[in-house]
């Protein structure tokens, strides 16, 4: 035992202890550090996906609307067109009944397209706008009908 204490005081066997006690503690810092950073890594990458995938859905939801916006309002133009230009009865019926399609699609949409906006955007500004295109689209229609 005496040898051994010997040998640890020597320089050799400080250089040689020291090199392993912090060769064990670099180890053990290094692995914690790289465990916390892997960690992370994982959480940050789950809530990219998370937020990258709800991005996608409310593009998806902006992109229905606005066709569904536009077909409404383009229909609503052809018939005030047909109508403006005195075409012929059956020319002018065809494009109303486009236009009452159109509309049709527009009222079976409105409440999925409520839904979806009611969980995706989850703040009453939003909310309001989507009602304003409603009650707008609808005071077009009554534009047109009468």
């Amino acid at each position: 035992m005496h040898a051994l204490f010997k040998f640890l005081n020597s320089n050799f066997g400080l250089l040689l202890s020291g090199a392993v006690i912090s060769g064990l503690i670099a180890q053990f810092i290094t692995s914690r550090w790289q465990q916390r950073s892997w960690i992370f890594q994982q959480q940050y990458t789950a809530e990219k996906a998370t937020f990258d995938r709800e991005m996608d859905q409310k593009y998806k939801l902006v992109e229905d609307i606005n066709a569904a916006v536009a077909a409404v309002i383009a229909h609503s133009r052809f018939a005030l067109a047909a109508y403006v230009k005195s075409v012929p009865a059956e020319q002018l019926s065809q494009q109303i009944s486009n236009y009452n399609d159109a509309v049709l699609k527009w009222e079976a949409d409105f409440g999925l397209y409520s839904i979806r906006l009611r969980t995706l955007f989850q703040n009453e500004e939003t909310l309001k706008q989507w009602e304003s295109i409603k009650a707008r689209r609808d005071d077009l229609d009554v534009a047109i009908t009468n």
